[in-house]
């Protein structure tokens, strides 16, 4: 890892990642495992948006997503790989 990056979380699952630069601006970047119980997760990045006034960015969308558990929930259920994770057969025919 980089001096300037701290990760929270593991490689292939929910992670939080805070990329620091040199004049004090932070790079926050959230991935969520759609197949497991993010709700704790979701009021702290909620909360953390909020306080921040930042959106997040759903890259797969390419849209903001305002930080309410709601919205996010909501771009996590229409995203690839919750359709992957509900019927993955279903999914990998469609690709």
């Amino acid at each position: 890892m980089l001096e300037n990056w701290i990760v929270y979380g593991i490689e292939n699952g929910t992670r939080v990642d805070f990329l620091f630069d040199d004049v004090g601006s932070v790079e926050v970047k959230v991935r969520l495992d759609v197949s497991v119980n993010n709700d704790v997760l979701l009021e702290v990045i909620c909360a953390l948006a909020l306080e921040l006034k930042c959106n997040y960015f759903d890259v797969e969308a390419r849209q903001l997503i305002d930080p309410r558990r709601e919205s996010i929930l909501q771009a996590m259920s229409s995203s690839r790989a919750a359709k992957f994770v509900k019927k993955p057969r279903d999914f990998i025919a469609s690709v």
